[in-house]
Protein backbone atom coordinates (compact mmCIF):
# COMPACT_ATOMS: atom_id res chain seq x y z
CA UNK A 1 0.00 0.00 0.00
CA UNK A 2 1.23 3.16 -1.19
CA UNK A 3 0.79 6.53 1.62
CA UNK A 4 2.02 10.09 1.43
CA UNK A 5 5.67 8.99 2.27
CA UNK A 6 5.71 6.25 -0.11
CA UNK A 7 5.56 2.45 0.46
CA UNK A 8 4.29 1.19 3.44
CA UNK A 9 6.80 -0.96 5.41
CA UNK A 10 6.29 -4.43 5.62
CA UNK A 11 4.63 -5.74 8.97
CA UNK A 12 4.72 -9.32 9.66
CA UNK A 13 2.80 -10.80 12.07
CA UNK A 14 4.68 -12.17 15.55
CA UNK A 15 2.50 -15.36 14.66
CA UNK A 16 3.27 -16.21 11.38
CA UNK A 17 6.87 -15.47 11.41
CA UNK A 18 7.02 -17.88 14.69
CA UNK A 19 5.04 -20.48 12.47
CA UNK A 20 7.72 -20.16 9.50
CA UNK A 21 10.37 -20.60 11.92
CA UNK A 22 9.24 -23.56 13.67
CA UNK A 23 8.13 -25.13 9.85
CA UNK A 24 12.34 -24.50 9.14
CA UNK A 25 12.83 -25.98 12.57
CA UNK A 26 10.85 -29.04 11.70
CA UNK A 27 11.90 -29.39 8.24
CA UNK A 28 15.89 -29.27 9.41
CA UNK A 29 15.19 -32.22 11.53
CA UNK A 30 13.79 -33.96 9.20
CA UNK A 31 16.91 -33.28 6.90
CA UNK A 32 19.12 -34.51 10.04
CA UNK A 33 17.16 -37.78 10.85
CA UNK A 34 17.27 -38.90 6.93
CA UNK A 35 20.93 -38.27 7.06
CA UNK A 36 21.45 -40.37 10.44
CA UNK A 37 19.12 -43.20 8.98
CA UNK A 38 21.10 -43.38 5.85
CA UNK A 39 24.48 -43.53 8.14
CA UNK A 40 23.39 -45.73 11.00
CA UNK A 41 19.97 -47.48 9.92
CA UNK A 42 17.06 -47.47 11.96
CA UNK A 43 19.71 -47.41 15.06
CA UNK A 44 19.82 -44.33 16.91
CA UNK A 45 18.27 -41.13 16.31
CA UNK A 46 17.42 -42.03 12.84
CA UNK A 47 14.57 -44.34 13.74
CA UNK A 48 12.17 -41.17 14.19
CA UNK A 49 11.85 -40.70 10.86
CA UNK A 50 9.82 -43.98 9.48
CA UNK A 51 9.74 -45.07 6.00
CA UNK A 52 6.09 -43.90 5.92
CA UNK A 53 7.27 -40.44 6.52
CA UNK A 54 9.97 -40.80 3.99
CA UNK A 55 7.50 -42.04 1.50
CA UNK A 56 4.94 -39.28 2.77
CA UNK A 57 7.67 -36.31 1.86
CA UNK A 58 8.95 -37.56 -1.33
CA UNK A 59 5.68 -37.47 -2.45
CA UNK A 60 5.56 -33.73 -1.86
CA UNK A 61 8.75 -33.21 -3.48
CA UNK A 62 10.74 -32.43 0.05
CA UNK A 63 14.01 -31.94 -0.57
CA UNK A 64 16.76 -33.98 1.60
CA UNK A 65 19.96 -32.26 0.55
CA UNK A 66 19.73 -28.66 0.06
CA UNK A 67 23.59 -28.20 -1.60
CA UNK A 68 22.82 -30.82 -4.39
CA UNK A 69 19.34 -29.35 -5.34
CA UNK A 70 21.17 -25.72 -5.82
CA UNK A 71 23.73 -27.56 -7.56
CA UNK A 72 21.21 -29.29 -10.30
CA UNK A 73 19.03 -26.40 -10.66
CA UNK A 74 22.37 -24.05 -11.59
CA UNK A 75 23.56 -27.49 -14.04
CA UNK A 76 20.13 -26.92 -15.70
CA UNK A 77 20.24 -22.92 -15.86
CA UNK A 78 23.73 -23.89 -17.71
CA UNK A 79 22.04 -26.43 -20.51
CA UNK A 80 19.14 -24.07 -20.86
CA UNK A 81 21.98 -21.47 -21.14
CA UNK A 82 23.97 -23.58 -24.00
CA UNK A 83 20.72 -23.96 -25.60
CA UNK A 84 19.53 -20.34 -25.92
CA UNK A 85 23.32 -19.41 -26.40
CA UNK A 86 25.00 -22.31 -28.26
CA UNK A 87 28.29 -22.11 -26.12
CA UNK A 88 29.00 -22.65 -22.27
CA UNK A 89 30.94 -19.25 -21.75
CA UNK A 90 28.73 -17.72 -18.89
CA UNK A 91 30.02 -14.13 -18.18
CA UNK A 92 31.13 -14.21 -14.27
CA UNK A 93 28.84 -11.17 -13.52
CA UNK A 94 26.00 -12.77 -13.15
CA UNK A 95 24.88 -16.02 -10.50
CA UNK A 96 25.00 -18.62 -13.35
CA UNK A 97 28.49 -17.05 -14.26
CA UNK A 98 29.74 -17.33 -10.83
CA UNK A 99 28.68 -20.99 -10.19
CA UNK A 100 30.48 -21.97 -13.60
CA UNK A 101 33.40 -19.70 -12.14
CA UNK A 102 33.01 -22.16 -8.79
CA UNK A 103 33.07 -25.14 -10.38
CA UNK A 104 36.34 -24.64 -12.46
CA UNK A 105 37.39 -23.51 -8.99
CA UNK A 106 37.06 -26.36 -7.33
CA UNK A 107 38.89 -28.54 -10.67
CA UNK A 108 41.77 -26.10 -10.17
CA UNK A 109 42.01 -27.11 -6.54
CA UNK A 110 41.63 -30.60 -7.29
CA UNK A 111 44.37 -30.63 -9.59
CA UNK A 112 46.82 -28.80 -7.49
CA UNK A 113 46.31 -31.25 -4.70
CA UNK A 114 44.57 -28.34 -2.39
CA UNK A 115 41.21 -30.33 -1.79
CA UNK A 116 40.79 -34.36 -2.31
CA UNK A 117 38.94 -36.40 -5.25
CA UNK A 118 36.02 -38.11 -4.54
CA UNK A 119 37.37 -40.76 -7.02
CA UNK A 120 40.52 -41.40 -4.81
CA UNK A 121 39.43 -42.11 -1.77
CA UNK A 122 39.05 -45.83 -1.16
CA UNK A 123 35.39 -47.34 -0.33
CA UNK A 124 36.39 -48.39 3.22
CA UNK A 125 37.28 -44.44 4.50
CA UNK A 126 33.31 -44.21 4.00
CA UNK A 127 32.51 -46.75 6.88
CA UNK A 128 31.25 -44.70 9.94
CA UNK A 129 33.95 -44.70 12.83
CA UNK A 130 32.72 -45.17 16.20
CA UNK A 131 33.66 -46.22 19.78
CA UNK A 132 31.38 -48.93 19.82
CA UNK A 133 33.04 -52.49 21.13
CA UNK A 134 33.45 -54.46 18.15
CA UNK A 135 34.41 -51.93 15.79
CA UNK A 136 36.85 -52.27 12.94
CA UNK A 137 40.00 -51.39 14.27
CA UNK A 138 42.13 -51.74 10.84
CA UNK A 139 41.12 -48.70 9.80
CA UNK A 140 42.81 -45.48 11.89
CA UNK A 141 39.63 -42.36 11.91
CA UNK A 142 42.59 -40.00 9.84
CA UNK A 143 41.76 -42.51 6.95
CA UNK A 144 38.26 -41.87 6.75
CA UNK A 145 36.26 -39.84 5.89
CA UNK A 146 34.69 -37.03 8.31
CA UNK A 147 32.22 -34.52 7.88
CA UNK A 148 32.73 -31.18 9.76
CA UNK A 149 30.42 -28.85 11.24
CA UNK A 150 30.03 -26.69 8.65
CA UNK A 151 28.91 -29.68 6.19
CA UNK A 152 32.25 -30.26 4.67
CA UNK A 153 34.03 -33.27 4.69
CA UNK A 154 37.82 -34.04 5.58
CA UNK A 155 39.83 -37.33 4.55
CA UNK A 156 43.45 -36.90 5.86
CA UNK A 157 43.36 -33.55 6.94
CA UNK A 158 42.23 -32.29 3.81
CA UNK A 159 38.76 -30.89 2.62
CA UNK A 160 37.35 -33.24 -0.24
CA UNK A 161 35.98 -31.44 -3.36
CA UNK A 162 32.39 -30.82 -3.64
CA UNK A 163 33.15 -31.34 -7.43
CA UNK A 164 32.35 -35.26 -7.44
CA UNK A 165 33.24 -37.61 -10.15
CA UNK A 166 29.59 -37.55 -11.54
CA UNK A 167 29.48 -33.74 -11.25
CA UNK A 168 32.36 -33.43 -13.36
CA UNK A 169 31.35 -36.27 -15.86
CA UNK A 170 27.86 -34.20 -16.30
CA UNK A 171 30.03 -30.64 -17.20
CA UNK A 172 31.87 -32.57 -19.27
CA UNK A 173 28.76 -34.12 -21.55
CA UNK A 174 27.10 -30.37 -22.23
CA UNK A 175 30.49 -29.41 -23.18
CA UNK A 176 31.58 -27.34 -19.87
CA UNK A 177 34.84 -25.09 -20.55
CA UNK A 178 37.23 -26.23 -17.56
CA UNK A 179 39.83 -23.75 -18.97
CA UNK A 180 38.56 -20.27 -20.34
CA UNK A 181 41.65 -18.52 -21.32
CA UNK A 182 42.57 -21.72 -23.02
CA UNK A 183 39.49 -22.21 -25.14
CA UNK A 184 39.99 -18.47 -25.67
CA UNK A 185 43.02 -18.81 -27.10
CA UNK A 186 41.73 -21.86 -29.46
CA UNK A 187 38.98 -19.98 -30.63
CA UNK A 188 41.02 -16.67 -31.89
CA UNK A 189 43.34 -19.85 -33.77
CA UNK A 190 40.91 -20.70 -35.72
Amino acid sequence: EEGDDGPSPCVVNENERNQHLALGYWVAQQRHYYKQRSLHGENGIGRRLTPDRIVNLNKLGFIWDVKEARWEMQYLALQEYILDHGHASVTQNSTLGHWCYKQRYHQHNIENGVTVDWACIPEEAYKPFSSEVGRDYSILEEDRVIETASGGKVYKDRPISPLTPERRAKLDAIGFIWNVREQGWEDQFQ
